[in-house]
């Protein structure tokens, strides 16, 4: 049986819906292109966070991202004063999904002050601008200046280097798992062990450095008798108490 036209027709635009479906999804090629041409940036610390956390796998089941990261200074210092999962969504109000905006796009999007949604829920970025005399002249992110824009623009993913890093309000995770036991440093417990005084009895002396005293034997010399009678040289005895003082002369 020879096909219609009319199915003729709805095969190639099946086909090539499917390529463009295919072809929308963002591969590991072009994240490991963003995640170079960040750290070749400055921005080493955001990138390492998208290739070691969620955030990667996030944005590869995506079809668009815009990504606005924070300085290196910036994200170390909220590694060092957050838990492990509160660290992961601050990063995260940082990648605004959907949404693939260059330079131009968010200077056009910023004289009317447009807001854009991010992978934090319920959470959404401001695109503003700063004017000098009339002339606008600076892009901001929640009042954050883009510092270095358009860092990389990919086919899905566009990414622009900040001045500092956006501020996210939402309720901490406290049983969240972290490095150092979920407890940040300015809680940790301060242990402060008893001062320990030496005991002195009332009348004891103090110690000096004399050496000890040893209890030695002493000694009793005690005449000896010839056997006529007569009085001979002293014998030396060992004696198991101290002898009277009178006794330690011999006696001839």
């Amino acid at each position: 049986m020879k096909p219609s036209r009319s199915t003729a027709l709805i095969l190639p635009i099946t086909l090539s819906l499917i390529i463009s479906t295919v072809a929308a999804a963002i591969t590991d090629e072009e994240i490991d292109s963003a995640i170079a041409y960040l750290r070749s940036n400055g921005y080493n610390l955001f990138a390492n966070a998208i290739a070691t956390s969620d955030l990667r796998f996030q944005i590869l089941a995506g079809d668009a991202f815009t990504v606005f990261s924070p300085r290196d200074s910036d994200v170390f210092y909220l590694d060092l004063s957050s838990y492990a999962n509160d660290y992961v969504q601050n990063l995260r109000h940082h990648v605004a999904p959907g949404l693939r905006l260059s330079f131009v796009q968010l200077r056009k999007m910023s004289l009317a002050g447009s807001r854009v949604e991010t992978l934090l829920p319920s959470h959404s970025v401001l695109i503003s601008n700063r004017f000098n005399d009339t002339v606008l002249n600076e892009v901001t992110v929640d009042g954050v200046r883009i510092a270095v824009p358009d860092l990389y623009l990919g086919s899905r993913i566009a990414v622009h280097g900040l001045d500092g890093i956006l501020v996210s309000e939402f309720k901490s995770s406290v049983d969240s798992t972290c490095d150092l036991g979920c407890t940040p440093p300015s809680v940790w417990p301060v242990i402060s062990l008893p001062s320990v005084t030496p005991l002195v009895e009332p009348n004891s002396a103090s110690p000096t450095n004399s050496p000890p005293r040893v209890n030695a034997p002493s000694y009793l010399i005690k005449p000896a008798s010839s056997p006529q009678g007569e009085s001979t040289s002293g014998v030396l005895m060992k004696s198991e108490s101290p002898p009277p003082m009178e006794n330690i002369s011999p006696r001839i």
